[in-house]
């Protein structure tokens, strides 16, 4: 099986991968709360109330459910932050895409997730927290790499200073 990479400036590792779902998926497993996982899933604009899979998505050889490019079961490798921080391992599941939950299944779904926060928070308050880490993502992004930067409406192209 090939390692999951999200985000790699090597994107010939994974077609199609949506890295914001990996990511999310992962914060909920290390027992993260909802509105950190629905803010990573949503800041491209892919997923937000409900984990769709796409027409390519379709079931592996292995019959193992697929959506946005990850496979349930699918391990994030360790990797290591920087300043001491060593994240290990990790298997996601896309449990959270079924409907409601079971007694083999007790956890919230994304969608019952999703709802909960809508109602906690209104449309308007999620989508100004999506806004804000929209807008890191893109800096982030720029001060990374010039070859990954993208067009940032809020910050100077040349400095990354508010216009």
């Amino acid at each position: 099986m090939q390692p999951l990479y999200a985000k790699s400036p090597d994107s010939s590792r994974r077609a199609r991968v949506r890295h914001e779902l990996a990511s999310a998926l992962a914060w909920l497993a290390r027992g993260g709360d909802d509105l950190v996982a629905y803010l990573v899933a949503a800041h491209h604009g892919k997923v937000r109330m409900r984990i769709t899979a796409r027409p390519s998505d379709a079931p592996r050889d292995d019959g193992r459910r697929t959506a946005l490019g990850i496979a349930d079961g699918d391990v994030l490798p360790a990797i290591d932050l920087g300043g001491g921080v060593r994240v290990m391992p990790l298997t996601l599941s896309l449990a959270c895409m079924e409907l409601g939950s079971t007694a083999e299944r007790p956890d919230p779904s994304w969608s019952e997730r999703t709802h909960a926060l809508l109602a906690a928070h209104g449309p308007f308050r999620l989508a100004y927290l999506e806004a804000l880490v929209r807008v890191a993502d893109w800096r982030a992004s720029k001060l990374r790499s010039p070859a990954m930067a993208v067009a940032d409406p809020v910050c100077d192209s040349t400095n990354g200073a508010p216009r």
